[in-house]
């Protein structure tokens, strides 16, 4: 009993973490898709370059 609650919990934990990871590549791009918006006027310079 205490086995299959244990796997439970480890496939809750790993789907958890796989949604947190998707959702925060997302939210980077994103990001990314702004800044680069921002960086293609002529009297607006990307300050933000890495």
């Amino acid at each position: 009993m205490s086995m299959s609650r244990l796997m439970i919990l480890f496939l809750m934990l790993g789907s958890f973490a796989l949604m947190f990871s998707i959702v925060v590549r997302a939210s980077d791009q994103m990001n990314q898709r702004i800044v680069s918006s921002k960086c293609t006027g002529v009297l607006m310079p990307c300050l933000s370059k890495r």
